[in-house]
């Protein structure tokens, strides 16, 4: 039952996909700025791709993110929720694109900057983890560890941005971010990881998972 249930959510998220397809679409269509009709039409390929497979590329990823936690957020309105360690899940698509070609550092933040002024619009309690260790106890940051943090710096929106900071987080980074706390915004909270893996490990929770940990609302 558990499963079924799981596949009739999965459904209902890739007929949303199609909706979303079909709104850039007609709004592109009414438009005459060239860019923004670019935007929509790209926005809608990504849609209409996702509605039947997994992400092809960093942009598709970013949008399928958005999307799934949306829809979570529907059905459960108000709540504070987490997306998780999204430098983490996002990298591997990243990494790629720009290895290939498809997708230039500046492209990328870009969309990043995007992505914050659109998840802000949408539900200030959503959780972003950045930063932190890996399940070997090795620094897990990456580029995306830094685009996160200047893109809630570049927007002025005011992320439920958390940074896993621990001995051996890299010296640029850690000037990245208290630059980031300098502006004032309250935000990002800064998280120990040496302190809250321990504290996770004495709970019980075994050390590779509690090396994954991210937080959730406040």
């Amino acid at each position: 039952h558990e499963l079924m249930a799981m596949d009739r959510c999965l459904e209902g998220l890739a007929a949303y996909c199609i909706q979303c397809a079909e709104a850039a679409r007609d709004r592109a269509s009414r438009l005459s700025d060239p860019d923004l009709i670019y935007r929509l039409e790209k926005a809608a390929s990504n849609c209409a791709a996702l509605a039947s497979g997994p992400p092809a590329d960093f942009y598709q990823a970013l949008q399928l993110v958005f999307l799934s936690n949306f829809t979570d957020l529907m059905d459960n309105p108000g709540d504070a929720y987490s997306y998780g360690r999204i430098d983490q899940l996002l990298y591997p698509f990243y990494q790629a694109d720009i290895k290939a070609g498809r997708l230039t550092p500046e492209e990328g933040f870009d969309l990043v900057c995007h992505f914050a002024i659109k998840m802000w619009m949408e539900q200030s309690s959503a959780n972003l983890t950045v930063g932190g260790v890996d399940e070997a106890g090795d620094d897990a940051t990456n580029a995306l560890s830094t685009m996160f943090l200047e893109a809630m710096e570049a927007t002025d929106m005011t992320l439920d941005l958390s940074v896993r900071l621990h001995a051996g987080t890299p010296d640029e980074y850690f000037r990245t971010t208290t630059r980031v706390v300098r502006k004032g915004f309250g935000r990002p909270s800064l998280f120990n990881d040496e302190v809250t893996i321990a504290a996770l490990v004495k709970k019980g929770i075994e050390l590779e998972d509690a090396r994954d940990y991210a937080p959730l609302g406040c």
